[in-house]
C-alpha cells in the first residue's frame, strides 16, 4: 500500500471503514409527543401503506372539510409552508419560491390517525387600481391518514380557489368601476359571492382530488433556504393544477342566476359577469406572476411542527381568526405578538423578486385589460349621460375618475393585449 493510500484509508488514525455509512437515514431526534396517541388507522388496510408510489385511499369516504371537525383530537401545524410555482409555464428557470405565513395551514386528525380536516391558505393580494383581494384555497373534500410515530402522512383532497374583494370604500377607482356596473355585476365583495376557480390533479383533467404525500416534491429542485430538516417534525408535499373559472349561467332575460353551473352546462356562453370574473383573475395573475393561470401547477412542501392536542373549538376559532384578520384588519394575524407575513417571493438562487406592479410593462397590461373590458361592456355616451343624472348612482365624480385614468377614451382590442410571457422583474 502506498503512503497516499495509507493516508486515504484512515480518518483520525482509524480505518475509514469505522465511519462507513450504513445506507440508512439517521433517526430523527426523539420528540415528546402528547399522550393519547393510539394509531392504527394507517395499518387498517394494506392498500393504505407506503412504499407503493401512491397509497390507495379509495376505500376511505371523501368528507367535507368541516364535516368531522368535532372529532379532531390532534393536529400538526404547518410551521414552514413552502410554496412554489412557475411564473412562465414550462420554463423552470422562472420558478418562484415563497414561504407562506407560519400556521397558515394545519392537519387535524383523531387518536387513531384518521385525517379529518385540513386548513389551507388564505391571504391578501394587490390587483393594481382595483385594490386588494382576499385569495383562499378552500378545501372541498379530504380523506387520508396520519401516522405520528413514523412521521408519515397520506391524503387526498379537493380544493376550490376563491377570490373576493377586501373593503374598497376608500378606493375611488374601485368605487367608480363598481357604480358603473352595479346593475350588471354581482361584485365579489364577500366570500359567499367569491369568484371560484376549479382545480384538479396534476396532469389529470378528470380527477378533482389530488395527493398529499410524504417527502419533498419530486417535480422540482428545492433550494436550501426552503428546506427545514433540522427544525420540522416531518415534511409532506402536494401539487395541484389550476383549472377553469366557474361560470354563471344567464337566464332567458339576460339576468344572472344565483346558481353556479359548470362550463359544460352552457358551452362558451359569455356575459359581463363571466368577463368581469376573468378580468379579476387576469389582474391577479399580473400581480402574482401567473399563480392562478389556467393549467399552471401550484406546489407546496409542508414542513410541520410536532404533534399536539387540539380541541374542535380551538380549530374553529383559529380558522375564524384568520378570516377576520384579513376581512377586517387586512393583514394576517400576529404570531406571538409579531408580524407573520411569510417571506418575499424568491428565485432559486435566493434573490428577491420585486412586486410585478412595480414594473411598467405590467402596469401597461393592467390598463389594457381594464380598458378592453370597459370598451366591451359599456357605452361611452351613455356613461356621460348617467354622470349628469342626479338620480344615478354613477356620478360625475365617478366619471371623472375613469376619464382621468384614461379608461373612457379610445377603444383597444383584447386580442392585442400581451400577457406576461417572461417574468416581470
Amino acid at each position: 500500500m502506498s503512503s497516499l493510500e495509507a493516508v486515504a484509508a484512515t480518518i483520525d488514525g482509524s480505518p475509514d471503514k469505522k465511519y462507513l455509512p450504513t445506507g440508512e437515514q439517521i433517526p430523527y431526534p426523539a420528540v415528546q409527543r402528547p399522550p393519547g396517541w393510539k394509531g392504527g388507522y394507517a395499518k387498517s388496510n394494506t392498500k393504505f401503506a407506503y412504499p407503493v408510489q401512491q397509497p390507495d385511499l379509495s376505500s376511505i369516504p371523501v368528507t367535507t372539510n368541516l364535516e368531522n371537525v368535532g372529532k379532531i383530537t390532534r393536529q400538526m401545524k404547518a410551521e414552514w409552508p413552502e410554496f412554489s410555482w412557475q411564473a412562465v409555464q414550462g420554463d423552470e428557470s422562472t420558478r418562484r419560491f415563497q414561504k407562506f405565513a407560519t400556521n397558515i395551514s394545519r392537519y387535524g386528525y383523531d387518536d387513531e390517525g384518521r385525517l379529518l380536516a385540513l386548513i389551507c391558505p388564505q391571504q391578501g393580494a394587490a390587483v393594481g387600481k382595483l385594490g386588494e383581494l382576499n385569495v383562499e384555497i378552500t378545501v372541498t373534500g379530504v380523506r387520508g391518514w396520519v401516522e405520528e410515530k413514523e412521521r408519515s402522512i397520506a391524503a387526498q383532497l379537493g380544493v376550490m380557489g376563491q377570490i373576493w374583494f377586501s373593503d374598497q370604500d376608500k378606493n375611488p377607482f374601485f368605487q367608480a368601476f363598481y357604480h358603473l356596473f352595479d346593475k350588471d355585476i354581482d361584485f365579489p365583495l364577500s366570500k359567499s359571492e367569491s369568484i371560484m376557480v376549479k382545480t384538479r390533479e396534476q396532469g389529470n383533467p378528470y380527477q378533482p382530488l389530488f395527493r398529499n404525500e410524504d417527502g419533498l416534491s419530486k417535480h422540482y429542485r428545492v433550494p436550501e433556504f426552503a428546506q427545514h430538516w433540522d427544525e420540522a417534525y416531518t415534511v409532506t408535499n402536494l401539487s395541484v393544477q389550476i383549472n377553469t373559472i366557474l361560470k354563471r349561467k344567464p337566464s332567458d332575460e339576460g339576468k344572472i342566476l344565483d346558481k353556479v353551473v359548470d362550463d359544460i352546462d352552457h358551452g362558451a356562453t359569455s356575459n359581463v359577469v363571466d368577463d368581469f370574473n376573468q378580468l379579476v383573475v387576469d389582474l391577479f395573475n399580473l400581480g402574482s406572476e401567473n399563480m392562478l393561470q389556467k393549467d399552471n401547477v401550484l406546489s407546496w412542501n409542508i414542513w410541520v411542527a410536532d404533534p399536539e392536542h387540539c380541541k374542535p373549538t380551538e380549530w374553529r376559532d383559529h380558522a375564524a381568526k384568520w378570516r377576520e384578520s384579513l376581512d377586517v384588519a387586512h393583514h394576517l394575524p400576529l404570531l406571538d405578538g409579531k408580524t407573520n407575513a411569510g417571506s418575499l417571493t424568491r428565485r432559486f438562487d435566493g434573490t428577491v423578486v420585486k412586486h410585478p406592479f412595480l414594473h411598467p410593462a405590467v402596469i401597461e397590461n393592467e390598463a389594457a385589460l381594464l380598458k378592453s373590458f370597459l370598451d366591451k361592456h359599456h357605452d361611452h355616451d351613455s356613461a356621460a349621460k348617467r354622470a349628469n343624472d342626479p338620480e344615478d348612482v354613477f356620478t360625475k365624480l365617478h366619471h371623472d375618475v375613469l376619464m382621468a385614468a384614461g379608461f373612457l377614451k379610445k377603444k383597444v382590442l383584447r386580442d392585442n393585449i400581451q400577457g406576461i410571457t417572461k417574468p416581470a422583474i
